[in-house]
């Protein structure tokens, strides 16, 4: 569906070539994902929650334009853009990390029981920061898949767990 290569260099995040990205990374895609999202939600849901998590999913894509190299597309596989905030890496490190701690002391603030996300924001923080520092080394395409789809399914649980209520 798309294709990602290994590019050996010492800067972390330019290690992986996004080659094909129409899917999950264009532009065009991202709109068509934001609208189904947001027709979803607003039926489960309601209008409100329609239009934040489609604004969640869109504006990935403009955070991404910021960080990435000229390698996300606009429509489908053409156009590619990127301000190439990656090419500084201890920058892009610190802004993430800072934006992502910035948007939970937002999202938490007027939380009774901070306990639980803290726990989840530490943890995610302690786990990007080694990316910092990883050996340069290709990784082959099955354990990198397996490695990914089970953060996602950790930190998705984690997130659960740092919003469910306690009995």
């Amino acid at each position: 569906m798309e294709k990602m290569s290994y590019n050996p260099t010492s800067n972390p995040f330019l290690r992986t070539s996004m080659d094909y990205i129409p899917l999950t990374h264009s532009l065009s895609n991202s709109l068509g994902i934001a609208l189904i999202v947001f027709l979803v939600f607003w039926k489960l849901k309601d209008k409100t929650w329609g239009i934040a998590l489609s604004m969640g999913v869109l504006s990935h894509w403009f955070i991404d334009f910021i960080a990435h190299t000229p390698d996300m597309p606009l429509i489908f596989n053409s156009y590619k853009v990127g301000l190439g905030l990656w090419n500084y890496p201890w920058i892009a490190f610190l802004l993430e990390v800072g934006f992502f701690i910035g948007a939970g002391y937002y999202l938490y603030k007027g939380s009774e029981n901070l306990k639980r996300p803290i726990i989840l924001m530490t943890f995610l923080v302690i786990f990007y920061a080694p990316t910092m520092f990883a050996p340069e080394g290709e990784v082959p395409v099955a354990v990198m898949s397996i490695l990914s789809l089970s953060f996602y399914i950790i930190f998705a649980a984690l997130a659960w767990w740092s919003e469910k209520k306690k009995k």
